[in-house]
């Protein structure tokens, strides 16, 4: 039970979906089956306990459920397997609520196909005005009003009517629209793709060029500008202040998921300029963060990436507007998912107090930190090495460097370029902590500038200056 995929499906449910996927079972039009619901009612009572790992036993589980039988795995995996499938078409029933013209399209669709004229006649009339009286205007958006348009061509048709169809030339200016926005879409995540993973951008467009199609749709002209700013070798200020202002004014034209998306383009550009040494787009991406955070549009569900989370942090302790990261800390780590806060919170306040200098609270707050993510493992130890270089603290740097080593050789968790990294950073540490000659440490100086991959470079830098003043 413990690696089924109907459990993941179970804790991939909140409390509002567990209600009505009960209900959902309840009804003998979905479910005919009184043990599948039994089930389900189950694991329900797991879920509020937490997921007791000794419940998740297939025994437990069929005890729990047949008490006075023997147990059969046979029955057990039937049940389970039909729950399963139960739960994958609910799940797809709940995503239709994203999308909330598709069942009345459908609806509309089998009108027309039974030639029901009155009652495609009302709801259509129901249906148009709700399309178009709705703000948003990205590609779900513009694909309802193609199909739409498609299903009354079909509704034209099935009628015999010797006469001009007035549908086929609305249907091909809605396609053009939401062929243009969805293929825009993919050129700018194939050269964001270039930019950030250095893979090739191999694209097509059928005619001219993709900014020159005109189209007063606001999502279309932030896609347009966007892959004006991606196709473009050199960062361009202005265009990126465009796209800006764009992004801001698009409020409730787009869903939340498109939203993001956007906000992740104009994120990792800033992230591409910072990492190229243009350090004034920093306080753009600052400006970036916060109209997103106060916006809710860097929120999922009302949920934070913790991705999204550890920028903000870094990039606001590195821009020493302490005050603001601490609001953001104790804000928004209950946004983070549940497994992620706790560590979240307390690793991330000892980076603060480490960066105005209050040691001991930093490593007061490090011994709270229960490594639940591989980051925060590696990153306290990095912090500590820090903590105890710049305090002086010979033995307990000398200790922790050693421990770390051998942490560094029994790790599997981290990608073998990010081990490099981190095992870099001990050896430059540790060179320059045991180093006073000059001449060394110029030497070491060197060898840290053409080394590759290196974690906190900047941190060794101003070490390496600290030691020559001294």
């Amino acid at each position: 039970m413990k690696k089924s995929k109907l459990l993941d499906i179970c804790q991939s449910l909140s409390d509002a979906e567990w209600k009505s996927f009960l209900l959902y079972l309840a009804s003998p039009y979905f479910n005919t089956n009184d043990s599948i619901t039994k089930l389900a009612e189950h694991l329900r009572k797991l879920a509020k306990k937490g997921w007791p790992e000794a419940s998740l036993d297939r025994k437990a589980m069929w005890k729990a459920l047949h008490p006075s039988s023997s147990y059969s795995y046979k029955d057990l995996a039937y049940l389970m397997s039909g729950l399963a499938q139960l739960a994958e078409q609910f799940i797809g029933r709940e995503q239709e609520k994203e999308h909330p013209y598709y069942s009345e399209l459908l609806i509309l669709e089998s009108l027309a196909k039974r030639k029901l004229h009155k009652s495609f006649s009302y709801r259509l009339q129901r249906t148009k005005a709700a399309i178009e009286s709705d703000p948003r205007m990205d590609s779900a958006q513009l694909y309802s009003t193609y199909w739409l348009a498609q299903i009354e061509d079909h509704h034209f048709n099935l009628q015999n009517t010797r006469a001009i169809n007035p549908f086929i030339k609305s249907q091909d200016l809605q396609l053009n629209d939401y062929f243009v926005l969805s293929k825009l879409r993919l050129l700018c995540t194939m050269l964001n793709q270039k930019r950030v993973l250095g893979t090739q951008a191999v694209f097509s467009w059928p005619d001219s060029s993709p900014e020159a199609y005109e189209s007063e749709n606001p999502v279309i002209q932030i896609y347009q500008c966007l892959y004006k700013l991606l196709s473009e070798d050199q960062r361009n200020a202005e265009r990126f202040a465009h796209y800006q202002r764009l992004l801001n004014d698009l409020k409730d034209a787009v869903p939340p998921m498109e939203s993001i998306n956007l906000y992740y383009f104009a994120i990792n550009y800033c992230l591409g300029a910072i990492n190229q040494g243009q350090q004034q787009y920093a306080e753009q991406l600052l400006t970036i963060y916060q109209s997103g955070l106060e916006a809710g549009h860097l929120l999922i569900n009302d949920e934070l990436s913790p991705w999204i989370y550890k920028n903000i942090i870094k990039l606001g302790l590195g821009l020493r507007r302490f005050e603001w990261v601490e609001y953001i800390i104790r804000t928004y780590t209950e946004k983070l998912p549940a497994n992620d806060r706790e560590d979240a919170f307390y690793f991330n306040l000892a980076d603060l107090y480490y960066y105005q200098q209050k040691y001991d609270l930093a490593q007061e707050h490090l011994n709270k930190v229960e490594f639940s993510d591989v980051f925060y493992k590696h990153g306290a130890r990095i912090m500590l090495l820090k903590i105890f270089f710049e305090k002086d603290e010979t033995e307990a740097f000398l200790s922790l460097a050693h421990s770390y080593k051998l942490l560094l050789l029994r790790e599997r968790n981290l990608a073998e370029d990010v081990k490099t990294s981190y095992r870099n950073f001990l050896r430059f540490t540790t060179k320059l902590y045991k180093t006073r000659d000059r001449a060394k440490l110029e030497g070491i100086r060197t060898e840290i500038l053409r080394t590759k991959r290196i974690n906190a470079r900047r941190w060794l830098m101003r070490q390496f200056e600290v030691r020559l003043e001294h």
